[in-house]
């Protein structure tokens, strides 16, 4: 059976709330305890194509048009359209996606964890449009920086593979200025760069 709360027509599903024309707020759920609050939606099933997803459709849009979901795989792994198990996912259908922090001093931080508890912010988006990598104060449209206690790395790499470690480095700038060209010349930025680091054929 299906409960509707301001209908006698309701949707689909269990349950249906409609607000009317009223008021702009259809649920609202609140609490006071001292831990985080959460609206938790669970799919239990293990099936292949089994996901839990919070999904917004726009007033021209049906089950399969026009929408945005969020949402996870489950553990059986083959949910669409991204095909992994127990990955996270957030995508629009027909229509762009917009992503932004609004604010004077509003900003984008992008983390992972690098196999510990506390996330670690990797890139950020100013409010100024400066993009920061290893870096919190971008400085330039782009700025990348090895902070975070991070030794013997490059801050850029133009490699011949995808490995973790590119088997043949073409072009690179390690975190002291150093540039390296084809692993056959160096140059610094204090020292200008030297007209044998570039070879165009």
């Amino acid at each position: 059976g299906t409960i509707g709360v301001g209908t006698s027509s309701p949707y689909k599903g269990a349950l249906t709330i409609d607000s009317g024309t009223a008021s702009t707020t259809n649920t609202y759920l609140t609490g006071n305890v001292n831990n985080y609050l959460q609206l938790n939606i669970q799919n239990r099933n293990s099936g292949a194509s089994a996901s839990g997803d919070l999904v917004v459709t726009a007033d021209n849009g049906t089950e399969t048009t026009h929408y945005v979901d969020f949402g996870i795989n489950g553990s059986g792994g083959a949910g669409q359209p991204f095909t992994a198990a127990n990955h996270a996912y957030l995508y629009s259908v027909d229509d762009p996606l917009n992503i932004g922090a609004l604010g004077a001093s509003a900003y984008l931080t992008f983390n992972t964890t690098g196999g510990i508890a506390t996330p670690l912010e990797r890139m950020r988006i100013d409010a100024a449009g400066n993009v920061g990598i290893g870096t919190t104060s971008p400085f330039a449209k782009l700025s990348v920086s090895a902070n975070f206690g991070e030794t013997n790395k490059y801050l850029f790499v133009v490699g011949s593979s995808t490995s973790a470690v590119a088997t043949t480095t073409l072009f690179a700038i390690d975190r002291t200025g150093v540039i390296t060209s084809n692993a056959l010349a160096t140059s610094t930025f204090s020292n200008a760069i030297r007209s044998t680091c570039f070879t165009v054929d």
